[in-house]
């Protein structure tokens, strides 16, 4: 059930491809809990900040929090790295071990 929005992108209205993404960070998660390493970096559609009325983002960052991290959220142009303005959501995550709020910058 693919569908052309209008604009160039390809989407799906199949409900495993949605069922497939929630695997895909339920590993993430698994996997941070599991080598625990000290940061990472992970990155998303701006959209994502407003999916179900800000929840799913909020449950994606309790799960982070939850395995161990202290997580800070920004949304970025890529302007100054390339010649489109697409907008990121980039999340960091720094092990809370390794967290201290005199060295690493907090969310807003």
């Amino acid at each position: 059930n693919d569908v052309n929005s209008g604009n160039g992108e390809h989407t799906t209205n199949d409900e495993s491809t949605n069922e497939g993404r929630g695997m895909l960070f339920t590993q993430i998660v698994r996997i941070l809990k599991h080598r625990q390493p000290k940061a990472f970096l992970l990155e998303n559609v701006p959209g994502l900040i407003h999916t179900d009325g800000g929840r799913a983002l909020q449950t994606i960052l309790t799960a982070l929090e939850s395995a161990g991290y202290k997580v800070t959220t920004e949304v970025v142009s890529s302007r100054g790295l390339t010649t489109q303005a697409r907008k990121r959501l980039y999340l960091v995550g720094i092990h809370t071990s390794k967290y201290q709020t005199t060295k690493y910058a907090t969310n807003k």
